[in-house]
């Protein structure tokens, strides 16, 4: 299975970068002096609450978009039904 995701170092300032490579986005930044001796990144609180923040932001996003959608699909029937009359009117409207 492929690899979603590599860490490179970065050259100029020799931070450990994690790439995710579908999006092609850094996912994380690590300075050399935050990593333990195996090499992994060592969370403190206030990272585990960064973390939990945004995993919350998009939850709510995703809620949002979701009742959006919901209403969109719940208007579609009306907005076909005026755009169906307007087309009718045109057609029947011997001036056009």
């Amino acid at each position: 299975m492929e690899t979603k995701q590599i860490e490179v170092v970065c050259p100029c300032c020799t931070n450990r970068l994690t790439i995710d490579l579908r999006t092609q986005k850094v996912m994380q930044a690590r300075a050399k002096t935050k990593l333990d001796e195996t090499g992994k990144p060592v969370m403190g609180e206030a990272d585990w609450n960064q973390a939990f923040g945004k995993v919350k932001a998009r939850d709510e996003e995703r809620e949002d978009r979701l009742g959006s959608m919901l209403e969109q699909e719940q208007r579609r029937p009306k907005d076909l039904d005026e755009r169906f009359r307007a087309a009718r009117k045109r057609l029947d409207d011997p001036k056009e």
